[in-house]
């Protein structure tokens, strides 16, 4: 799965190369705290000792955290793959992401992590970034906003699809509820 999709909202249209991700990519255009995503813009070049060669690496995104957010860094060195490419890659892999994450450490304000679809796949963020992304963008109304947020405070805690639910027995709109509940 190619294509691009937009990060943060209304910002650059950022390519991926997966449906992994872009599943990835989805999380980050609905998270407020994220300014910016760049692809494959980093180029390590690295010696492998192992095979006794110079090397390069190219880690999927970088990502950038937006001023005044409390996250522990300011940007994240981001590698996205399959749990099971990353097992049966282990060998191939171990040099670049071992120089990665030594670059990383040397860098102020900067992390390496791999995302893995199984990470992803752990609780309701992915289903939800799913659910938001593609409502983003669209327009709402400000009365409507106001409604489901009175809606949403009445309930205690809720999930997207629960809450969705809801709204639709109450006879308000689903994609509208989206477009309100990002914002």
């Amino acid at each position: 799965t190619r294509g691009t999709i937009s990060v943060p909202p209304g910002g650059p249209c950022i390519a991926f190369e997966s449906s992994l991700e872009r599943d990835f990519l989805a999380f980050c255009r609905t998270d407020h705290r994220v300014a910016r995503v760049r692809a494959q813009q980093l180029v390590l070049h690295f010696y492998d000792r192992k095979r006794r060669v110079r090397r390069r690496y190219t880690p999927d995104f970088v990502v950038e955290m937006a001023e005044g957010v409390d996250v522990g860094w300011s940007r994240a060195v981001i590698e996205v793959k399959r749990r099971f490419d990353l097992i049966r890659a282990r060998d191939q892999l171990q040099a670049p992401l071992a120089a990665v994450r030594l670059w990383s450490d040397q860098q102020p304000g900067v992390i390496f992590k791999v995302v893995t679809d199984q990470a992803m796949a752990g609780g309701h963020w992915l289903a939800n970034a799913r659910l938001m992304s593609g409502q983003i963008d669209k327009p709402h109304d400000a009365q409507f906003e106001q409604e489901c947020a009175a809606f949403l405070i009445r309930q205690n805690e809720f999930r997207i699809s629960e809450t969705l639910a809801l709204a639709q027995q109450r006879g308000l709109n689903p994609d509208a509820v989206l477009a309100v509940l990002y914002r």
